[in-house]
């Protein structure tokens, strides 16, 4: 079953003086998606890269992913990868990254990127998502008990 979001997170690590702040936000839509991204370039106007991953649909029919910038494979593909690994869906990773001065190469920046989004997502609480039906049941008071009883054998 998949998981869902409960509340978001935030996690940050520095490697060699650039700063990697992970975000993690539900989003019900690609829309939804470029909202919390759009929000997250204005908060953090001055860095240089917001790399993300999202998936939406409970079979992660939509999977995208941005390495802003970065050398290609280093950033979004890390954080989708953390993503799907997490069994979340309908969520986005968002990690802002604010140049150090120290060039970090290509295994350094995956690390980097890999641990933010890992940090981020360790901030968050999920649930996992059970489908179900809600139903409205009118009894007897004196029929209560045997209806709790007979409904706990069925895991309802």
């Amino acid at each position: 079953m998949p998981l869902t979001l409960i509340t978001p997170g935030e996690g940050e690590i520095t490697e060699k003086r650039s700063r990697f702040i992970g975000y993690v936000r539900p989003i019900a839509g690609e829309a939804e998606a470029e909202e919390v991204l759009a929000a997250l370039r204005k908060e953090h106007y001055s860095a240089r890269h917001h790399c993300y991953a999202y998936v939406l649909g409970p079979e992660n029919e939509i999977s995208r992913s941005s390495d802003d910038g970065e050398p290609s494979g280093t950033a979004g593909r890390p954080i989708l990868e953390v993503l799907t690994g997490s069994g979340l869906r309908n969520v986005i990773i968002v990690v802002v990254r604010y140049f150090g001065g120290v060039l970090l190469g290509t295994g350094g920046l995956t690390r980097a990127y890999r641990g933010a989004a890992k940090e981020a997502l360790a901030a968050c609480v999920t649930a996992e998502r059970i489908a179900g039906e809600r139903i409205t049941l009118t009894c007897p008071y004196t029929s209560l008990g045997k209806i709790q009883y007979l409904m706990g054998q069925q895991e309802a």
